[in-house]
């Protein structure tokens, strides 16, 4: 089965997936007794890795060597496998841990843009509201000053009606007697007129 997965994985181009699947296909070998099957397994695997080349692949590869030099009695190619083995879980774990200290600092950044646009939304609708309350104040004096000119224009417009109404009866007044002073000065020169 993983052979197949290899042939249908070097047949599409997906370098990854062949290169774990031979280191993995070795370790298996290498677990069997079949050394010189590894052995090929292994220098493939070398080979891919100028298409395909991670940290991980890399840690595979010296942890199939590893077994493949364990199994085969070569103690100094173990131990130099075993430090290159620690030089990539080292650089891996570096490297795991400078990603999680990016995230952090990439959340913190992200918190605190978050923050700005939540004070500068604050704002907005700080600003927002003074505008508001600046109109309805400034509509409240407008709405007060229109109240104001009608109280003044009702007072003229009563005060002319008063004034009217006693032009009015004065004018009544004054014709009623002037039509009395009339009627006297009728009925006088009718007596003087009469004696």
């Amino acid at each position: 089965l993983l052979e197949q997965g290899y042939q249908f994985s070097i047949a599409h181009k997906q370098w990854g997936d062949a290169y774990m699947d031979l280191l993995l296909m070795a370790r298996i070998d290498v677990m069997r007794n079949r050394m010189a099957p590894a052995q090929t397994k292994i220098n493939h695997a070398i080979a891919l890795q100028t298409v395909f080349f991670t940290m991980t692949g890399r840690k595979n590869l010296y942890e199939a060597q590893a077994s493949y030099y364990e199994k085969t009695k070569q103690q100094a190619r173990v131990l130099e496998m075993q430090h290159k083995l620690m030089l990539v879980k080292d650089s891996l774990t570096l490297s795991k841990d400078q990603q999680a200290y990016k995230k952090i600092q990439l959340r913190n950044e992200t918190e605190k843009h978050l923050s700005d646009i939540n004070k500068l939304e604050a704002e907005a609708h700080a600003s927002t509201l003074k505008q508001n309350t600046v109109i309805t104040v400034l509509i409240m004096l407008v709405i007060v000053l229109l109240l104001l000119y009608n109280r003044y224009r009702m007072k003229t417009k009563n005060a002319a009606a008063i004034l009217r109404a006693e032009e009015l009866g004065a004018e009544e007044k004054l014709k009623y007697a002037r039509q009395l002073l009339k009627n006297v000065t009728e009925n006088t020169r009718q007596n003087k007129k009469w004696k």
